[in-house]
């Protein structure tokens, strides 16, 4: 028995695509998808265990191997187009301690619990253990944020979750601009809202658009927007073809609109959002 941290990476999306674009299609994107994570952990110092449909197991010598990983992960599936209407993305979750290798597998509680914390991220998002957190390196501490309790036992004993962001999360900050509103979402201001609804952080008049249409916040390294609505929420990013989203989310990047139908003209009910 030795010490190691055993990360799991798992395609967001892959059951939607399944299903908007049929299993050969998505069995290509999601076996595309698998491949990056391979390589951005193989390019971090770990060793992929095995991977499981769409997930891949990974292991690693220190906690902060893990973390840069991470971040090679959400960057590269981040930067593969939408297919179709669906956007994947990844979630991780990491745990440090013993492990039990049996040849080239790896058994017991630590991967236990880094398969339970895995379930608790978000499209995105990176989470770990308040135990794990303490192992990182005093660069990397000041990016590790506590969220909540899990309990993982019958007995109620639990574990303490901690979210990994990015460094280029601590400074930065997406503005949204709609008539002579604009807010500022950022490391202080997290998330904020859309909506018809009288408090939304952005209110708007569009009848298209719900009382609380979709959420634009900070999450795992970077800005997403999350659609709430009835009817979808358009997102178009730097000019490129916009993406409906229907429960879903999306990661913002440099600038682009939220609307609430695909009618586009001048003057239309927009969003507009910038990054950095």
């Amino acid at each position: 028995m030795s010490d190691a941290t055993v990360l799991f990476a798992d395609v967001s999306g892959s059951t939607r695509l399944i299903q908007t674009a049929g299993d050969a299609v998505a069995l290509k994107a999601i076996a595309r998808c698998v491949e990056r994570l391979r390589k951005a952990a193989e390019s971090t110092g770990g060793r992929v265990v095995k991977t499981i449909g769409d997930e891949v197991m990974v292991l690693f010598a220190t906690p902060d191997a893990a973390v840069q990983a991470a971040a090679k992960m959400h960057a590269t599936i981040a930067a593969l187009p939408a297919v179709g209407d669906t956007k994947l993305g990844v979630h991780v979750g990491f745990h440090s301690g013993p492990v039990i290798q049996v040849e080239k597998d790896v058994l017991g509680e630590t991967v236990k619990l880094a398969s339970k914390l895995v379930e608790q991220a978000h499209k995105g998002q990176t989470i770990t253990s308040q135990q794990t957190a303490a192992l990182l390196s005093p660069a990397l501490k000041p990016y590790s944020r506590e969220l909540r309790e899990l309990a993982v036992r019958d007995e109620g004993d639990g574990v303490w979750l901690c979210e990994i962001v990015s460094q280029a999360a601590a400074t930065a900050v997406v503005r949204l601009t709609y008539r002579d509103q604009a807010i500022v979402c950022s490391d202080e201001h997290r998330s904020v809202v859309i909506g018809r609804e009288y408090g939304c952080g952005v209110m708007v008049t569009d009848r298209t658009a719900s009382r609380r249409h979709c959420t634009v916040e900070l999450r795992g390294g970077q800005f997403v927007v999350q659609d709430h609505s009835t009817n979808g929420t358009y997102v178009t990013v730097d000019n490129e073809k916009s993406v409906l989203l229907k429960g879903e989310d999306l990661a913002l990047r440099r600038y682009g609109w939220i609307s609430f139908s695909d009618v586009r003209y001048a003057g239309a009910d927009v969003v507009q959002f910038s990054c950095g």
